[in-house]
């Protein structure tokens, strides 16, 4: 047990190890329907230098699809959402390993409405920052460069309408995903503390609003994120 202590506190830090730990014994406790839950918000700069060497990730192909490829019947979601984030306005980035499914990342402008929490992000303004979420890579893939070669070609698209950054939450008890966003120069500028307590939900934020209560999706918490504000912080 303590060796497993030292090891997530390697991974994520002392604090957050110390609310895992207490999430994990909320949990427990209550059949998962106590939860304490830490989010990090990330801001990615877009660069014009390549995030990959070129040599690398010869093999991978990165192309933007539409809700009327086949590909997305490869998902690993339920294709209702998948169709539903298209109608949003969301755009789907797809990679291809030798013309095989290997992965994909999404990117929105607009308001991005969380599943997990009762609050919305919306990245502002929609010409210079963008939100990312639900990056997925298959299993089989995810010790080669697909991830790199993604994100680079991503990073490309992005970089040549004028996007100066992209926003992601990260869950705090995430060591792995945490370690991959700092590679690529993400920088944590937002963390968010959530009590869920049956339906009452408490989110304690870095940025304002500072405190929200909600209790049903009508009451969800507005977060908006002022690109020119939190670059500075």
């Amino acid at each position: 047990m303590l060796s497993k202590i030292k090891k997530t506190t390697s991974e994520i830090g002392p604090k957050n190890t110390f609310f895992y730990l207490f999430h994990r014994l909320l949990s427990s406790i209550s059949s998962e329907r106590i939860k304490l839950l830490i989010i990090n918000i990330a801001l990615q700069p877009i660069t014009e230098t390549p995030s990959i060497p070129i040599k690398f990730g010869r093999n991978i192909d990165v192309a933007e699809i539409s809700a009327n490829d086949a590909v997305i019947n490869q998902f690993p979601r339920p294709k209702h959402v998948t169709l539903q984030r298209f109608s949003s306005g969301a755009k789907c980035f797809v990679a291809y390993n030798k013309g095989e499914f290997a992965g994909y990342i999404w990117c929105t402008s607009k308001t991005f409405k969380e599943n997990d929490i009762r609050c919305d992000y919306t990245p502002y303004p929609d010409n210079l920052v963008t939100w990312d979420f639900d990056l997925y890579i298959e299993p089989k893939y995810r010790l080669g460069f697909v991830f790199a070669k993604l994100w680079n070609e991503v990073n490309i698209n992005l970089h040549s309408k004028g996007i100066k950054a992209t926003l992601s939450r990260i869950n705090g008890f995430n060591g792995a995903s945490l370690r991959s966003h700092k590679k690529l120069g993400a920088q944590i500028i937002a963390e968010q503390l959530v009590l869920k307590l049956f339906s009452f939900q408490l989110i304690a934020s870095s940025i304002r609003p500072y405190m929200s209560i909600s209790i049903t999706d009508k009451s969800r918490t507005r977060f908006i994120l002022d690109y020119n504000e939190l670059q500075q912080r």
